[in-house]
Parts: structure tokens; sequence; C-alpha cells
């Protein structure tokens, strides 16, 4: 039995059938929502005492990068020949 089967099975039942499933299934996914986020809210209430580094800028980095990606580009592309013969 597919979840398709179960599916059209629940859509020929009467309609406080339906209802009941809906008002558990709300539930029970509401409820792993609730406990996911009382797990997290230790850490969400007590941060811990780590520190960021305010000197990195990610723009900086990323400028790094690219600059160092277009550099490496160019002294690999430097070892082609000036003239393609077509």
């Amino acid at each position: 039995m597919t979840l398709l089967d179960s599916i059209e099975r629940l859509q020929q039942k009467p309609r406080t059938v339906r209802l009941r499933v809906l008002a558990i299934s709300v539930a029970s996914i509401m409820g792993v929502i609730l406990v996911v986020w009382a797990a997290n809210l230790k850490a969400t209430l007590h941060p811990s005492e780590q520190t960021f580094d305010d000197s990195i800028r990610p723009f900086t980095v990323l400028g790094d990068i690219v600059r160092n990606n277009v550099e490496s580009a160019k002294s690999q592309l430097s070892g082609l020949p000036k003239k393609f013969p077509f």
C-alpha cells in the first residue's frame, strides 16, 4: 500500500474522519516543531561566549578569492600561443 493509496482511501471516508485525521496530523507536526524549538531554546537564551573576529570583511575575502582566480587564469593562459591557427 503506497501513500497515494492511503490518501485515496482517506478521501472516501466521511468528513468527520478526515477532520479527525487532519487534527491529529497537525497536532503531531506541531509537536515535533515544538520539541525542536524547545531543544534549541537553551542555546538561544544562553549564547555561548564565542567571539567573532571583526577584522574579517566578507567583500574583502571575496575580492581576494576573485583576484587570485584571475591571476591563476592569466598565468595558465600565458603559456598558450598568441595567435591561433584558424
